[in-house]
């Protein structure tokens, strides 16, 4: 049996078309929910507990406040902290958890097509 009998080809050629896809397909993420996620990151660097930032996205007018709470240790010894998102226009709020990755960055993986407090 040849090594590249139709069916390799043909695997070979999925693997090639789905790398292709999924390094071309864009971010499902809008700029706004982009700004969002940075300025929440931010949030947990340098605001305290219960310190709110209230962001505004100045292309889209969308607004929200970003609510940081106190930081714990995970099971797995990352540091983690909570936070709020809370949409101006009619006050839905989202909570989320950012991790400390091993860089010692905040990182909060939203899976794809989840948006932040519905931005």
């Amino acid at each position: 049996m040849d090594r590249w009998d139709d069916a390799g080809i043909a695997a070979a050629s999925a693997a090639v078309a789905l790398a292709v896809a999924v390094w071309a397909v864009p971010s499902a993420m809008t700029t706004a929910e982009s700004a969002l996620e940075r300025a929440s990151l931010q949030v947990l660097e340098g605001h305290g507990t219960g310190q709110p930032l209230l962001w505004r996205d100045a292309d889209s007018g969308r607004a929200a406040t970003i609510l940081p709470a106190a930081a714990y240790r995970a099971g797995d010894g990352r540091m983690c902290r909570r936070f709020s998102v809370t949409r101006a226009t009619d006050g839905a709020s989202t909570s989320h958890v950012a991790c400390r990755d091993h860089a010692g960055r905040w990182s909060h993986p939203v899976p794809a097509g989840e948006q932040m407090a519905g931005f």
